[in-house]
């Protein structure tokens, strides 16, 4: 490591000028100050200089005499700030230097800064050191606006949360769909602020200037009815369906299953590869209410002791097939093997009632099978495309139909899926369990994919339930309708609203 100071006349004397940011590139050597001090002024009133370099822990020094030339090349200077963010802390609380920090690195965003939590983890996961253009403070995560992939990413942001008709002026939304950030949205922590004539490198342009037409939707997010799905404009990426599953949850009471399983294959068997999935050498739970026995015992005087003895091995696997019900994923006659990643999720999606006895037990995956796993399907991998998001949006659709229970029993269009994932040849499904944050369950086809491990049986007795519970809005939030109504026709708000929210509106304002 050498120590640099530069040397110059500072007007009767010598003057000595350490510099902390060094570089060279080729021949050159650079050296990076501050345009508002003494040592800036002076090298461009005199530019003749001598630099002495000592090396550090060492006698070894050497000095160099030459000219100081004004370096105007943006890509060295940005090389030079890449190099040394030293120079940016030092320099960006002077206001009037942030604009020149701006047009030299690009303008940045922190993750700090950031609500959405998929765009958030995509900064933290590609970020660098670097100042953050909207909160103004150095980060060790912070990305450039103008970078390809964190463009598409905030428009995947920006449609995951809102309606195309809200920002789309076509449709009657706001003017510019900029115009969402500029208040308190769902994307940023801080609104963006608004550009004045001459901040000509504004966060603001910079966003603006993001390009919403693509022409390759395959590599691209578009902010206008990107992707294949026209349903998609009505409805933010978190709430959007399928239409065809919509269409399949009304037809397949009218069709015979063997049918409706062949047309679900060939719609899905594409889109669910990359779910697919092989495991073993795993342990599962499953649960049964009730117990097989119990024995008592007593002496005279004495308090009557009990034993409780559970279901075990193949009492409390998988039923056989001639005395098999109805379940979720399977129809009358048929036996598949329901199992939980743990005990506590095993004994709720058994719904057992306060008194109830349950019989425990494990069971082992021992040879390879092959799943579809939609136990870890995340917008953030396929934030990427517009093809990408209409694929997450179909697997979300057939994900939430596998994982939501039905509170009517009504299985038909499950058992159709477990049937179209037979022909396509799985043996089972991997999907989260509703009942328990973060656990997962299993369902085989054949029940001879999992055996049971003795000595794990146990009974639990169920002692008490809790439910966790959280208010949700019911009341019509009267200023969205109102903002809403004025984006479309004041005349006929109530047709409006019944019309594109099912909702009757009449003697409520």
């Amino acid at each position: 490591m050498w120590w640099i100071f530069g040397l110059s006349i500072n007007g009767d004397y010598l003057a000595g000028r350490p510099f902390g940011a060094v570089m060279k590139v080729g021949d050159d050597l650079y050296l990076s100050t501050n345009d508002m001090n003494d040592a800036h002024k002076q090298m461009r009133e005199k530019e003749h200089i001598q630099i002495v370099a000592k090396k550090a822990e060492s006698r070894e020094w050497i000095r160099i005499t030459g000219i100081a030339t004004e370096c105007d090349n943006q890509e060295l200077k940005q090389r030079m700030l890449e190099e040394h963010v030293i120079i940016i802390i030092i320099y960006i609380n002077l206001r009037e230097r942030t604009n020149k920090v701006k047009f030299i690195m690009g303008n940045c965003i922190c993750s700090e800064c950031i609500k959405d939590s998929n765009l958030k983890r995509y900064i933290v996961k590609n970020g660098s050191n670097g100042v953050c253009n909207m909160c103004g403070e150095h980060s060790e995560q912070t990305i450039k606006i103008a970078t390809r992939e964190f463009q598409n990413r905030m428009k995947a942001a920006i449609r995951y949360n809102y309606s195309e008709i809200l920002y789309n002026s076509h449709w009657g939304g706001m003017s510019n769909w900029v115009d969402l950030l500029e208040k308190e949205n769902l994307i940023f922590k801080l609104p963006i602020e608004e550009p004045n004539e001459v901040d000509e490198d504004a966060l603001y342009w910079e966003i603006y200037d993001i390009p919403c037409h693509i022409k390759d939707y395959s590599k691209d997010v578009s902010l206008y009815f990107g992707g294949e799905r026209l349903d998609a404009f009505f409805d933010p990426i978190m709430r959007d369906r399928w239409s065809w599953i919509r269409n399949l949850s009304k037809d397949i009471g009218y069709n015979n299953p063997n049918i409706i399983s062949k047309e679900i294959s060939d719609k899905i068997k594409d889109i669910i590869t990359p779910l697919a999935k092989e495991i073993e050498k795993i342990d599962l739970y499953r649960a049964r209410i009730g117990i097989k026995d119990i024995l008592t015992y007593s002496e005279l005087g004495e308090e009557t002791q009990k034993t409780y003895i559970p279901y075990k091995k193949n009492e409390i696997g998988a039923p056989w097939p001639r005395i098999a019900t109805e379940g979720r994923f399977n129809r009358a006659g048929t036996s598949y093997l329901y199992l939980a990643s743990n005990l506590e999720t095993a004994i709720n999606e058994i719904r057992p009632s306060v008194g109830h006895c349950v019989s425990i037990g494990k069971f082992r995956i021992e040879k390879k099978v092959n799943i579809v796993d939609f136990s870890n399907l995340d917008f953030y991998d396929y934030a990427t495309s517009d093809d990408k998001i209409d694929e997450y949006v179909k697997l979300k659709s057939i994900e939430e139909i596998l994982c939501i229970p039905n509170p009517d029993k009504e299985y038909r269009l499950t058992q159709g899926f477990s049937d179209a994932f037979i022909l396509l040849g799985y043996d089972g499904i991997k999907f989260k369990s509703s009942v328990s944050y973060d656990t997962y369950n299993i369902v085989l086809f054949n029940r001879s994919c999992a055996e049971y491990i003795d000595g794990t049986h146990k009974v639990v007795e169920i002692k008490g339930l809790k439910y966790d519970i959280e208010n949700k809005e019911i009341n019509i939030n009267k200023k969205y309708l109102e903002e809403y109504i004025s984006q479309n026709n004041a005349g006929h708000e109530y047709e409006i609203i019944r019309d594109d929210f099912g909702i009757d509106i009449r003697g409520t304002f």
